[in-house]
């Protein structure tokens, strides 16, 4: 034990534990309301978003050519049904629908959009799970009217978490979860559900599938191959107009939903925040419509670009020594060359917060590995003020306690 002790500075290992206790306490007193936003803003940054918003290159990025986005804004069941033959006639792979299918009040075109769903081979509906926070389980199904759903198989858009928060960036994808009977009573308790991109990739080639689930992750981080300008794109108008390419469907996967990047007022109700957005901090509006990001995920399960990721108590150990070997520096220099101290610190801080992002960058783009940095940067951000904290405030303060405390024993023994 005297032997640890020797190798260990107290000061510097209690002021470390301290900066671990700021991080647990920190998200609890920005519960209250008033702090909302900037907890929303805590919870939802990543050290990685820095990779794809300022130092990757899109123009690097290749074009997925297996992957046509088709949008479907503005069109009734009728101008639907007439879309779906024609493309359904230039021999596609798999045609994937992301929006929920509702009868209107013409009668004849739900038919003729019934009867072109079913002339499909292979063909995907989304479908959205409503979870319940008090029961912890999926309770309810966002899903197309019965009349579409007779030759097809589903797959959940959920994009972020269960709870689908609005706010939260979208950096990975669920790959599978569970319903129980209660939740949905034409499935049996506890069936294997999966998500509408995988569904999909399932129908193109079952072997990625496979190999995704070989990786045994119950969520995967995305990666992002960009916009929609890294896929195919055309306008349903354009489709029903037959101004295209017949080979531009041949063979592909068809994904088709309301889609419209050119549009000078967005679709936000189907749009998410990505980590493309330039602006990774203090983001304002979604930059990324649901169908990118699926094909984003299609696009690297065919691809099989997966990431991987430290685990978390790796990430919290890493952290904790390289804040305790800071620590350490700053009260060398705090005791032995106490003019120079807030300078020295100042630059130890940025020199190792140059040598993480160097780190999160190239082990992103040439080993596609996440670091799980967050932890770490949040650690030595808090390092200087709190070791200050310790060795001028809570340290004098404890000992003064404990010496009036002991003197208060002394008199009443006396």
């Amino acid at each position: 034990m005297n032997k640890i002790k020797k190798y260990i500075d107290s000061d510097s290992f209690f002021s470390t534990l301290f900066v671990f206790l700021a991080l647990v306490v920190l998200p609890l007193l920005l519960s209250f309301n008033f702090f909302v936003p900037l907890k929303n803003a805590f919870y939802d940054f990543a050290m990685t978003d820095i990779n794809y918003a300022k130092l990757r290159s899109p123009e690097k990025e290749l074009a997925d050519t297996n992957i046509v986005l088709i949008d479907i804004s503005g069109i009734s069941n009728s101008g639907l049904a007439d879309l779906i033959n024609i493309i359904n006639s230039n021999s596609p792979r798999v045609i994937g629908i992301d929006k929920e299918l509702v009868p209107d009040e013409d009668s004849s075109a739900n038919v003729n959009l019934h009867k072109a769903l079913n002339n499909v081979n292979r063909l995907v509906l989304s479908n959205k799970l409503i979870y319940n926070k008090k029961t912890g389980q999926f309770d309810s199904i966002s899903q197309s009217g019965d009349l579409f759903r007779n030759k097809c198989i589903f797959g959940f858009t959920n994009q972020i978490s269960i709870s689908d928060k609005s706010h939260e960036t979208v950096r990975s994808f669920i790959t599978y979860t569970k319903v129980s009977l209660r939740a949905i009573n034409s499935v049996n308790q506890d069936t294997i559900v999966h998500p509408f991109p995988v569904e999909v990739v399932l129908l193109f080639d079952p072997e990625k599938v496979q190999k995704l689930y070989e990786r045994n992750n119950e969520e995967e981080i995305i990666n992002f191959r960009g916009y929609f300008n890294k896929y195919f794109f055309i306008a349903g108008e354009q489709v029903l107009n037959r101004e295209f390419n017949p080979n531009l469907f041949a063979g592909k996967i068809l994904l088709l939903s309301y889609f419209d990047p050119f549009n000078s007022s967005p679709l936000f109700g189907y749009k998410y925040y990505s980590p493309l957005d330039s602006n990774y901090t203090g983001k304002s509006f979604p930059d990324m419509y649901g169908i990118e990001i699926h094909a984003n995920v299609i696009s690297m399960i065919i691809n099989e670009n997966y990431f991987n990721i430290v685990p978390s108590w790796l990430a919290i150990v890493f952290a904790f020594i390289l804040c305790y070997f800071m620590i350490a520096a700053y009260k060398y220099i705090d005791e032995k060359y106490q003019t120079w101290y807030e300078l020295l610190s100042l630059v130890i801080f940025v020199v190792i917060s140059l040598l993480l992002l160097a780190a999160n960058y190239y082990s992103y783009h040439l080993l596609r590995l996440d670091l799980n940095l967050n932890f770490t940067l949040f650690a030595i951000i808090l390092a200087s003020p709190i070791y200050e904290a310790y060795t001028k405030s809570i340290k004098p303060l404890t000992r003064r306690i404990f010496k009036l405390k002991n003197r208060g024993d002394y008199e009443i023994n006396s």
